[in-house]
């Protein structure tokens, strides 16, 4: 066992426990003794005086993964490429949703100019900064047609090992068979791991037409989409043996029944999208009900992860009814500790809408210049935005401005957001007399290095090109700076050229 619950209700990893703490089964509340593991590695073992009935209920005759393996299942299918079905009237769109930024290196990508690219080898179009990964999780998503196979290629791989992002390679949708979509957080994600519950709609691709498809399965369509199929499908409420072995025999999934159910029950107003719970309100209520009488804990805890990351859990009252706080916004993931539940979602949302539109902007002149060039040349820009910023004008004083709106703005200035990018707006005569740099050139010299005579050359000059090529939008922008950066002061005579230019 991995994971455990110390004497002050917190979620501990057996990798960051201590030897002489108190630990309690996160399943049956049974007490736990910690091996830091010589031989093998640091695990949770239970006591030898737990009844026996309590620990194979718990760990041996239970035949499903445990709580913690389906968040660390869900948590590792999110470090990677995951591809998300959306229905549109009569039809589907196709997106790559790429792993996010760890907050914890924001700071780091913002202030050191730590940019790059990522490239899809069969879609020509495909282009995307990871600059968007730091915004919302609504930005991760890029639109794709659909294909078996999509090759990711990165033009700085140092960087992206930096900032431990696991994107680059070739993802195959069918390396182990039919790739199946459920209904994760309000969108349809595809499904990596092979044991899941599946409750309501949900889709299927596959490479081959699948055969004999239980009656008790509404299909809703089949769709040949690029010489792949694309089955639209929804769940009996019952799952029989039948049903089951044709999960595992035709599409090599180990389908679980779910054994927990939670129903919100109060606010009366939401929006509901499979188990994601959209509520405005500070607090929700919930009804927990099990449809498995053989356990006999029936009073088992709901395991929370807030939308800060923190592990909590809370123990329903005798009529099976839990209160949740909503303190931030964000998503409130989840799940039943004893037996198998879905992965249940609220969202705390100041309103409802029915096309969310990303409230990550910010316009220039109606234009959204948020992930575009960072140097805007006018005399005169109106700024339309719903993020906080602030604006350094000719005289330096700092004007912050708390709640976006829509703002005229007079050259030079400076505008900041935040943790997200900064902007220099300048006139628009400036624009004029900027050199334009030839980066094809100098990409093409820098690859071409040992072919050419190599002088020493003022470093004060190759800084400034390398300042010139991260405000760029130069598409090798983060290939390129890495071999310059490799140059140092001996630089190849071709580029020599460039850089007098410059003077």
């Amino acid at each position: 066992m991995h994971y455990a619950y110390n004497s002050e209700n917190n979620l501990v990893s057996a990798n960051k426990a201590l030897k002489y703490e108190i630990y309690e089964c996160p399943v049956c509340g049974g007490k736990l003794s910690f091996h830091p593991g010589k031989k093998n590695k640091p695990h949770f073992r239970h006591k030898d005086y737990v009844a026996k009935e309590i620990e194979k209920l718990c760990e041996l005759y239970v035949p499903t993964p445990s709580l913690f393996n389906y968040f660390e299942e869900e948590d590792l299918a999110n470090q990677r490429i995951r591809v998300v079905i959306c229905p549109i009237n009569n039809g589907y769109s196709f997106s790559l949703r790429f792993p996010s930024i760890e907050d914890k290196f924001t700071p780091r990508v913002i202030f050191d100019d730590i940019y790059f690219n990522y490239y899809c080898e069969e879609v020509d179009s495909f282009i995307l900064n990871n600059k968007r990964l730091l915004l919302s999780i609504d930005e991760c998503l890029v639109n794709v047609p659909l294909k078996e196979t999509y090759t990711i290629t990165c033009d700085n791989p140092k960087f992206e090992k930096l900032l431990d992002l696991n994107a680059s390679g070739k993802y195959e949708l069918f390396e182990k068979g039919p790739l199946l979509f459920k209904n994760i957080q309000g969108e349809y994600r595809s499904v990596h791991y092979r044991q899941l519950t599946l409750m309501s709609r949900f889709f299927v691709i596959t490479k081959l037409k699948l055969k004999n498809i239980p009656r008790s399965i509404e299909i809703i369509s089949i769709n040949e989409i690029n010489q792949l199929y694309l089955y639209d499908l929804v769940m009996p409420e019952n799952l029989d043996e039948e049903l089951v072995n044709w999960f595992y025999k035709e599409l090599n999934y180990t389908l679980l029944p779910a054994t927990s159910i939670l129903d919100l029950i109060t606010p009366v107003k939401f929006k509901k999208l499979g188990t994601t719970y959209d509520i405005l309100e500070d607090e929700c209520q919930f009804l927990y009900t099990s449809k498995e009488s053989s356990i006999s804990f029936l009073n088992p805890a709901i395991c929370i992860l807030s939308p800060l990351g923190k592990l909590n859990r809370v123990r329903p009252n005798e009529k099976g009814i839990f209160s949740l706080v909503l303190d931030f916004p964000g998503d409130y993931k989840l799940i039943v500790e004893a037996g198998t539940s879905e992965l249940y979602t609220v969202r705390k949302v100041e309103n409802f809408i029915n096309n969310p539109i990303n409230s990550k902007y910010f316009n220039v002149d109606d234009k959204n210049v948020l992930l575009d060039s960072q140097i805007i040349y006018r005399d005169e820009i109106k700024v339309s935005t719903k993020l906080p910023f602030n604006l350094h004008n000719a005289t330096e004083i700092c004007y912050r401005f708390t709640s976006g709106g829509t703002h005229t703005i007079e050259a030079p200035a400076t505008l900041t957001l935040p943790r997200i990018g900064k902007w220099e707006l300048k006139k628009q005569s400036q624009e004029n007399a900027k050199y334009i740099i030839d980066w094809d050139n100098i990409l093409h010299t820098c690859l071409n290095a040992k072919k050419f005579p190599k002088r020493i050359y003022d470093r004060h000059i190759i800084e400034q090109l390398k300042n010139q090529l991260k405000k760029s939008d130069y598409k090798h922008r983060g290939f390129l700076l890495s071999l310059i950066r490799k140059q140092y002061i001996y630089i190849p005579e071709p580029l020599i050229n460039e850089l007098e230019k410059m003077r």
